[in-house]
């Protein structure tokens, strides 16, 4: 019996091959492979061998970083390799706020705007974005009590996710819950137990080659579906978790590029319990 080719990879090339073949077994010999319930045999067999040979490739393919076509394939690949992919990024710009206290009656030595304080970013087609301030300000007294100071504001709000580790659960996943995150804008804090003022800021860690088994330090992964993870030390690299810490974490929730090109900002609430009249 003679072998079916099996060189064809399209659905007409594999018909052919299949009708070629049982055309010379002679129990096939008389068929009419034209016919209509021959015809439906091969087209079934065909479209079968044809789906498994794209399956086969395809699967084949995400195997491997060169060839790998889907995103999550190339980020599980990147793993081993210690790749952490890019992620979103906030656009950023500087501005200076001023606020005018100069007819309050008893006027603060300062003013303090506080992180992630939302700004109103607008495009001139009126389209709006919203941007927090990246860190907490104090804008000084320049005198006759109006009080001003450039600072950083991004695109995005600020959220904050809070685990409790359970020894019990060593498998537990850190998952951050929100999509397109500024991995960069990130703050991670560790406390002893719910209601323990002893809290530790960790850092990302991205040479494991300094890290210590006391070292403050968590990793970043992105899963399969895209979400983040955090992971922490096992006690060798690392300082490792212990039953009830209370893991928090504060991050960016971004547009990305969306929020380039901004022509002007207006404040979405107060600042340090001052209204919109009182700031240019």
């Amino acid at each position: 019996m003679a072998a079916t080719p099996v060189a064809e990879l399209d659905f007409e090339g594999i018909k052919t091959n299949l009708i070629a073949h049982f055309s010379t077994q002679a129990e096939f010999a008389d068929y009419d492979f034209t016919g209509s319930a021959m015809n439906t045999l091969m087209d079934a067999l065909a479209y079968s061998t044809h789906y498994a040979g794209i399956y086969a490739n395809m699967n084949f393919n995400e195997m491997f970083l060169d060839s790998a076509q889907i995103r999550s394939s190339v980020v599980s690949k990147g793993k081993e390799i210690g790749y952490f992919p890019k992620q979103y990024t906030g656009a950023e710009t500087a501005m200076t706020v001023t606020i005018d206290l100069s007819g309050e009656a008893m006027p603060p030595s300062v003013v303090t705007i506080a992180k992630g304080t939302k700004f109103a970013g607008q495009y001139e087609n009126g389209e709006s974005y919203t941007f927090s301030a990246d860190a907490t300000y104090v804008l000084p007294d320049i005198g006759g009590n109006v009080y001003s100071a450039t600072i950083n504001i991004i695109q995005g709000t600020y959220t904050t996710d809070t685990f409790t580790y359970n020894q019990n659960i060593p498998t537990a996943k850190f998952i951050l819950t929100n999509p397109q995150i500024d991995t960069n804008q990130m703050t991670v804090t560790v406390r002893d137990f719910v209601g323990s003022s002893d809290i530790n800021e960790y850092t990302v860690e991205t040479n494991i080659t300094a890290a210590t088994a006391d070292s403050l330090i968590y990793f970043i992964q992105e899963e399969s579906d895209g979400s983040i993870r955090i992971i922490f030390g096992n006690g060798t690299l690392g300082k490792s978790l212990a039953d009830g810490n209370v893991v928090k974490v504060t991050y960016l929730i971004t547009e990305g590029k969306n929020g380039n090109q901004v022509s002007s900002f207006s404040v979405n609430n107060t600042i340090d319990g001052y209204n919109g009249d009182k700031i240019q």
